[in-house]
């Protein structure tokens, strides 16, 4: 996994990865997004079937990943002119954020 994450990850963010596997898991990508980011840095947004959201760089490596809001993955759908979220992803966020997975996250903001 080593080189597959940045060192951003690997020492601020590997506490919520294993929150992540141990609570909703990590799925199949469902949705993939790519774009310029506010610094102008290459990024790709994925969306797994769990409502995990994993941010890569331009490398590759994962820079982030969390257990999405309802509010941002509709957010995502709409500035990717997806349409709408599907049902089954949408009731699969908002369980999360039932059960407080969501909120209770490591370093989540």
């Amino acid at each position: 996994m080593a080189n597959k994450v940045t060192i951003h990850f690997a020492q601020d963010r590997i506490d919520r990865a294993a929150y992540i596997a141990e609570t909703v898991g990590f799925g199949e990508i469902v949705r993939t997004a790519e774009y310029f980011n506010r610094n102008n840095l290459f990024e790709t947004k994925q969306i797994t079937e769990t409502g995990v959201l994993i941010v890569r760089g331009s490398s590759g490596q994962i820079v982030t990943m969390f257990i999405m809001r309802p509010d941002q993955v509709e957010e995502i759908y709409r500035k990717n002119h997806w349409g709408r979220v599907p049902a089954w992803l949408m009731t699969k966020v908002k369980k999360n954020w039932k059960k407080g997975y969501t909120q209770n996250q490591p370093d989540y903001h």
